[in-house]
């Protein structure tokens, strides 16, 4: 069996961003996430993501369905020396089967946030002149 996600993310302002990943999951189900967060000037990141799978209810009961909350700390908040390192906490009601993904660490799109994105989009429109 094959899984693979494929995903699409938008910035919005104020430091909020929206995440989309659309493809088969663990468990042989396919569908969709959507994930909320919102990264403040400290480095802190909160967000909720919603999951929704072809599972059928008759197999996995409430596991068709997966909610949640994901809390990124940056550890230099607490250790007081600067470092690009930080604790992730995801936080689930239920845990089921359908809907679960890889936890990859060190995706792309998050290991480039840090890479003057803000200055690129910003600056985009001068390319073409």
């Amino acid at each position: 069996m094959t899984i693979g996600h494929a995903s699409a993310f938008y910035t919005l302002r104020h430091g909020y961003e929206v995440q989309v990943d659309a493809g088969r999951y663990l468990a042989g189900d396919l569908g969709a996430t959507l994930t909320v967060s919102r990264t403040f000037d400290n480095g802190w990141k909160i967000g909720v993501f919603a999951t929704k799978t072809d599972v059928s209810y008759e197999n996995f009961g409430e596991g068709s369905f997966d909610k949640g909350f994901v809390i990124t700390a940056p550890l230099s908040w607490i250790t007081g020396h600067p470092s690009t390192k930080a604790a992730h906490v995801t936080l689930r009601p239920i845990l089921r089967d359908g809907g679960a993904q890889l936890d990859i660490r060190n995706r792309l799109h998050d290991v480039m946030q840090g890479y003057g994105h803000g200055t690129m989009a910003n600056t985009w429109g001068t390319f073409w002149r």
